[in-house]
């Protein structure tokens, strides 16, 4: 099976830490979204588990899916507070952030393994897709053009500790067959 869709995706995480003791918090907020093209080739096994109902078939389905970047945008933010030990003096903070269209840093044909299980009934299908990236989706000399520090972004302290970045993304399926 092959064919291509549209895929508009994304990641948000926020982390947010504070020490009582210390009189410290710390907060991180990281959002990315992404658009794709994707074009995948999968092996379909398909299964009538009730050979007299002819129009009803269950499948499951592996492969290769290349993903063509369209668009992305990153933006982070990352803010900690301590407050002071003098009573009268505010609590010092520091704050960064930044917002920018990454799309030129970006893989542009990316390679994705998919695994898709699911349904049909006549012209019907109800499926649910995983996939997960083969290589490293960083996006190469994001550090350069940041206005976050690298130890203050998560983006980045995340694959200079891991070494690389990996998308993973789930999709439910409900689609209709011309032929």
């Amino acid at each position: 099976m092959t064919g291509a869709s549209y895929l508009s995706n994304g990641f948000y995480d926020v982390y947010n830490f504070s020490f009582t003791g210390l009189n410290w918090y710390e907060s991180k907020t990281t959002d990315l979204t992404t658009t794709y093209v994707q074009i995948p080739l999968v092996l379909k096994l398909n299964w009538q588990p009730m050979p007299l109902i002819e129009d009803w078939k269950l499948f499951l389905g592996l492969g290769i899916s290349t993903n063509i970047l369209l668009n992305s945008h990153l933006s982070e933010k990352s803010t900690r507070i301590t407050e002071s030990n003098d009573l009268f003096a505010p609590p010092n903070t520091i704050e960064y952030s930044d917002s920018q269209d990454v799309t030129d840093l970006g893989v542009k044909n990316a390679q994705f393994a998919r695994l898709e299980i699911g349904m049909r009934y006549k012209r019907i299908m109800i499926s649910y897709r995983f996939s997960l990236s083969i290589q490293d989706m960083y996006y190469d000399g994001l550090e350069k053009i940041w206005k976050i520090p690298s130890n203050e972004s998560r983006y980045i302290s995340t694959h200079d500790t891991q070494g690389k970045i990996k998308e993973k993304y789930s999709e439910f399926v409900l689609g209709f067959r011309l032929f």
